[in-house]
């Protein structure tokens, strides 16, 4: 008989998968959530275990999505259904890239 570890091991990382996938799909609405002027300035990176990672085009923008971290959580977590994001952090700006 397998153990509950081991009948686990196999189900968790499919489950992670498709929690990234739910949240991908909701991230695609991204200017629809924050709005089209926003959404030109500011663009989620990546989802990780709740995190959206948000890329902004300065410091001005990234401050404006900090400034309205919880406004966003809630729309997404509207979108999704229920509670799939749990916080926003911002990986820097475009300009820091260049």
């Amino acid at each position: 008989m397998k153990q509950i570890r081991e009948m686990l091991e196999g189900v968790l990382p499919k489950r992670d998968i498709m929690v990234t996938a739910e949240a991908q799909t909701v991230l695609r609405e991204w200017p629809a959530i924050v709005g089209e002027f926003l959404a030109n300035r500011a663009q989620p990176d990546r989802f990780v275990k709740g995190v959206v990672y948000v890329s902004a085009e300065d410091s001005t923008w990234a401050q404006e999505v900090h400034l309205h971290k919880e406004e966003i959580l809630d729309r997404l977590n509207e979108r999704a259904g229920r509670k799939l994001f749990l916080d926003i952090r911002i990986t820097g700006t475009r300009r820091d890239r260049e």
